[in-house]
């Protein structure tokens, strides 16, 4: 199962990665990923996870689009395994609507960091 989620955050490229890239609070953001494979400062981190369910490989993208905006794009993939095979399907909903909470969440947090600095 694929997913892509993006979302713009009202804070520059360099809050946003320092806010994501905090290993203390990246299991708030991406609470999927048990290793981070790859990253790229500022724009680019990708991470794997296993589980009894299934695996996955979710990457991040980060993104300046305008003066203090930052596109993040979440790209998900999740193969899942044995009797979940049959009945992963009915997971993607909720597997989505996690992700996004995560994101929107993330959203929140960044932006007060980014308005307590501006002050």
């Amino acid at each position: 199962m694929k997913i892509r989620i993006d979302i713009v955050i009202d804070a520059d490229r360099k809050t946003v990665w320092q806010s994501f890239d905090n290993p203390e609070d990246l299991p708030k953001w991406q609470p999927m990923i048990e290793k981070v494979t790859e990253r790229r400062e500022p724009d680019f981190m990708a991470g794997t996870y296993e589980s009894a369910r299934g695996n996955g490989v979710i990457v991040n993208h980060f993104e300046t689009i305008g003066d203090r905006q930052t596109r993040w794009t979440m790209y998900a993939n999740h193969t899942f395994s044995g009797i979940y095979k049959l009945v992963g399907i009915f997971f993607a909903g909720s597997i989505r609507k996690r992700s996004e909470e995560a994101m929107n969440n993330f959203k929140l947090y960044t932006e007060t960091v980014q308005a307590e600095q501006a002050q």
